[in-house]
């Protein structure tokens, strides 16, 4: 028969941790290969549900459609202030470079 006070003595002593250190150093290559299946199952559900397995509700989808809606908006005058700043800078580019004074003395 089990005795709690035994039972209590041993997991306050370090008896109860000592076991259990025990346990892990001998079978530690089994708890890791446990633990690296049980977290791969996991993974794999987890990408199973969330790509194949979704589900979205008609209020879901609704809500979805409503905040797309209210993101894209088109600002006129932001686009043609970009469009003549992107002008401004090719006709800088085109402009020739005339050097007024010659640094290196070439001449």
């Amino acid at each position: 028969m089990l005795k709690l006070t035994d039972l209590k003595k041993d997991i306050f002593s370090g008896v109860f941790l000592k076991k259990i250190a025990g346990f892990f150093v001998g079978n530690f290559k089994l708890f890791v290969f446990l633990l690296f299946v049980g977290l791969s199952g996991y993974c794999v559900y987890l990408w199973y549900f969330y790509s194949y397995a979704y589900q979205w509700n008609a209020d879901q989808k609704k809500a979805y459609l409503e905040t797309k809606d209210k993101d894209v908006t088109f600002n006129r005058q932001k686009f043609q202030e970009i469009i003549d700043e992107e002008n401004k800078r090719a006709k800088e580019q085109e402009r020739s470079i005339t050097v007024e004074r010659d640094i290196f003395g070439i001449k």
